[in-house]
């Protein structure tokens, strides 16, 4: 709800940038969804851009990671933690999501 709220505060032609990228994201056209977020932080920088482009970032990753190409992946992740100044505990906090996903509904994370 409060990023609902974060989203109205901002001008009609951003939020509907972000709606696009998020879009894309949920299409699985991570290439394009990362194109257009740095534009938008390009265009209209702040948290909210900031917070789609990390996300649009580590869905890129993510994809490149499944496909084998562990030199791009780990690229966009130094990119990210140097670019954002949440960057690095953005990866920290999805790392814990994948590997609580990973492990299971049943099991325990030490």
């Amino acid at each position: 709800m409060a990023e609902a709220q974060t989203l109205t505060a901002l001008p009609p032609a951003t939020q509907d940038e972000i709606r696009r990228i998020e879009r894309l994201l949920a299409q699985g056209t991570l290439k394009a969804a990362v194109e257009k977020a740095k534009n938008l932080c390009r265009q209209h920088p702040g948290p909210e851009a900031e917070a789609i482009a990390i996300r649009a970032y580590l869905a890129r990753r993510d994809e490149l990671v499944g496909r084998g190409l562990a030199a791009e992946a780990e690229a966009i992740a130094a990119f990210v933690r140097e670019r954002f100044a949440n960057g690095t505990a953005a990866l920290e906090a999805h790392a814990r999501r994948l590997a609580k996903a990973a492990a299971g509904p049943g099991e325990r994370l030490a």
